[in-house]
């Protein structure tokens, strides 16, 4: 729980080195969140089909506008 809670300097979350869904077991930006009080507005993942599973993730979904693919 709130691992990176408050680096604020911390804009982007680079996932794209991996082939599965980080497992988490609540919303990472709500305030008991792994990614509560950063200012990531950007989470790289390595193609369509990862954002589409972490957009299709129970907790991840709530920031799947902010899922993107890195080319």
């Amino acid at each position: 729980d709130q691992a990176f809670e408050d680096i604020t300097p911390l804009e982007e979350l680079d996932l794209s080195a991996l082939d599965h869904v980080i497992n988490i077991d609540a919303n990472p930006f709500d305030e008991k969140g792994c990614l509560h009080g950063t200012k990531i507005n950007t989470i790289w993942v390595k193609d369509q089909a990862m954002k589409d599973k972490y957009s299709n993730d129970s907790y991840w979904s709530s920031a799947s506008g902010k899922i993107k693919v890195k080319s």
